[in-house]
């Protein structure tokens, strides 16, 4: 299975996505074409089929066009409590599962997502090696955390989640990652809510990739995360505005919100990425409230 089995595809159900996935694979950096290309064949060694990643994927892009519509209507998410979308979302083994597939394609065919994802990759260049500690605050897909270990640059790794379907998904991301055939002693995946897990060290680097639009109380994540990060540590957090989806529970209407909220929790704001939606400007978006993506380096 390859990236353009899987396009075609999504296009057999979706054909008005063909302009944009097209231009997704023309402007693939050969890393990250080998990136996707090993995703795809990790899922093809568990069963999966183009057919099957491109349902994924669909959901997603219905899914998500659905909230649009709610949005447009109504100004506000859907829904404003964890509970609201728990047993649905991240406790459905079924639907978190393809949820989790889709998004993992939406990285490296959606234009901002793409953005989102090599700003991330760029900052773990800049890493200094050593011996470090990561933490990842729902992984996910896992596709963040497998490139944090690919990257080589910490020592220890460990991922917390709520969702049991994602820390498996997570699981074998970081096995395939590592090429190792059982789950490598540098790498630990915790089941739990982060708010309420105590940790026996600090990070070097916390990442909570697309966590704050999930969360109730996206202060209190922010607060912990400064509580758990070294003195000379990072927190990379990527987040989104005007952006309704299934899950997102949390509305962020400015960019100006994001970084208020980093400031109230006692962060400093290192470097941000602001991404307008795409064939827009920023200011267009604003006007329109159309999806803004933000990812900011923060510090104590």
């Amino acid at each position: 299975m390859d990236l353009t089995q899987v396009v075609s595809s999504i296009l057999e159900t979706n054909p008005r996505q063909a302009a944009m996935l097209a231009r997704a694979q023309e402007t693939l950096r050969e890393d990250e074409r080998s990136e996707v290309e090993a995703y795809l064949a990790l899922e093809a060694d568990f069963g999966f089929t183009p057919k099957d990643l491109s349902s994924a994927y669909n959901l997603v892009v219905l899914d998500t066009l659905r909230e649009q519509m709610f949005f447009r209507r109504n100004g506000r998410y859907r829904h404003q409590r964890f509970s609201d979308v728990a047993s649905s979302v991240y406790f459905s083994p079924d639907y978190m599962r393809q949820y989790m597939q889709g998004l993992a394609l939406t990285g490296f065919l959606w234009p901002n997502h793409v953005s989102i994802r090599r700003y991330f990759s760029d900052f773990l260049e800049s890493v200094v090696p050593g011996q470090a500690d990561y933490l990842e605050v729902g992984p996910g897909h896992g596709i963040y955390m497998a490139s944090a270990v690919r990257c080589g640059k910490y020592a220890r790794y460990l991922g917390v989640d709520i969702s049991p379907t994602s820390l498996e998904l997570t699981r074998r991301m970081l096995t395939h990652a590592t090429g190792a055939g059982e789950e490598p002693a540098r790498f630990q995946l915790q089941l739990g809510n982060f708010l309420e897990t105590s940790f026996d060290r600090t990070f070097d680097l916390i990442v909570m990739g697309e966590v704050l639009e999930h969360v109730e109380d996206p202060a209190s994540f922010l607060r912990h995360a400064r509580e758990a990060v070294s003195p000379s540590g990072a927190i990379f957090i990527s987040t989104c505005i005007n952006s309704p989806a299934t899950d997102h529970i949390y509305l962020f209407r400015h960019e100006s919100e994001v970084e208020e909220l980093a400031t109230r929790s006692g962060l400093s704001v290192q470097s941000r990425l602001v991404v307008p939606y795409h064939g827009t400007d920023l200011s267009q978006s604003y006007a329109e409230m159309l999806p803004i993506n933000i990812a900011m380096v923060l510090s104590r």
